[in-house]
């Protein structure tokens, strides 16, 4: 099984490329606003450095957000191109729970934040299971940070703050520790994988865009 994993939606541009899932190239860089011009150039390079074509792969991995609806459009927009080409199945994942894969095993549930403006984040709770893994156990929701229950505020957190400008009152939050430092294409792997994500449809592969009055369940089940 042979596997191309893809987020642009941290500000930065990852690639994964694994064979039965043990990673066989793996890149992560920072690039902001220029993983549009590079993504496709850079995923040739590192298919070239294994021998591999874009035939070689059976499945496509995607982080589908909420977070930089900008950047999670480019990487969708790759891998539903890709998929359609190849009658590929596409797996997706959120970005809460990606995020959730870095913390550490621990016994207590732990909020995941991601900021969206200075003012609102995104959040849900996590639990780790019997097996170890990280589940989500509420719905993503968008909050502004000063309207969340006292018990995620005082609760240590998993929180990631997208953009140049960061928020005062979210440093102020106890920060949980992580065992694996950054959202990568493997953290993507591993949500999926180890979460049994099913394929979508490709029609169903769309960014995750929340409101205030819209919740997403998880897609791990």
């Amino acid at each position: 099984m042979k596997s191309l994993v893809l987020d642009t939606l941290f500000e930065n541009l990852s690639l994964g490329l694994l064979e039965d899932h043990e990673v066989r190239a793996l890149l992560y860089t920072h690039c902001r606003r220029r993983n549009a011009k590079i993504v496709l150039a850079q995923l040739q390079e590192l298919l070239r450095n294994l021998n591999w074509d874009l035939e070689y792969l059976d499945e496509l991995i995607v982080n589908r957000g909420p977070g930089s609806y900008t950047g999670v459009r480019i990487a969708l927009s790759v891998v539903r191109t890709i998929a359609q080409v190849l009658k590929l199945p596409i797996r997706c994942v959120t970005s809460l729970e990606v995020m959730a894969f870095q913390v550490s095993p621990r016994l207590k549930p732990f909020p995941v934040m991601l900021n969206c403006t200075r003012q609102e984040v995104f959040w849900a709770w996590f639990e780790f299971n019997e097996k170890g893994f990280p589940e989500m156990t509420s719905e993503i929701e968008l909050a502004v940070l000063k309207d969340l229950p006292n018990v995620v505020l005082e609760s240590p957190v998993h929180m990631l703050q997208l953009g140049q400008r960061r928020d005062l009152e979210l440093n102020k939050l106890e920060k949980l520790f992580l065992h694996y430092p950054v959202p990568d294409a493997w953290m993507v792997h591993q949500a999926v994988h180890l979460g049994q994500v099913k394929a979508l449809p490709i029609e169903q592969v769309q960014p995750l865009y929340i409101k205030k009055d819209v919740q997403i369940k998880s897609l791990i089940r």
